[in-house]
């Protein structure tokens, strides 16, 4: 199967080298949270970054945490965000060259 967009697509969803988590917190019950913890359970090497603009938080399990995707430092390969996150959040960074995966709950 050839890919218009080249193989790129199929390395950063299969491999990538950087991850953002939308909705991460410290709370025990949140599912970004669990997203996270299998990341580190599975050895991910990557880099991983939070957001959740309402979270009081700085780091999560050693995560770096910012407010909006607009603030990471880096344009992250695949984009984790839970099925109904808010279309303002995507919204905005829709002209990033990244993948995003739903998660369903």
């Amino acid at each position: 199967m050839k890919f218009d967009r080249g193989d790129w697509i199929m390395d950063k969803l299969f491999y990538p080298q950087s991850i953002a988590i939308i909705g991460l917190s410290s709370k025990q019950s949140n599912i970004p949270r669990l997203v996270l913890e299998n990341l580190i359970r599975w050895g991910y090497k990557g880099r991983i970054l939070g957001v959740n603009p309402r979270s009081e938080d700085h780091d999560v399990n050693g995560i770096q945490m910012f407010r909006s995707v607009i603030d990471l430092p880096i344009i992250p390969d695949l984009v984790y965000a839970r099925a109904y996150t808010r279309s303002g959040i995507i919204g905005r960074s829709m002209t990033l060259r990244n993948i995003w995966m739903p998660l369903t709950s």
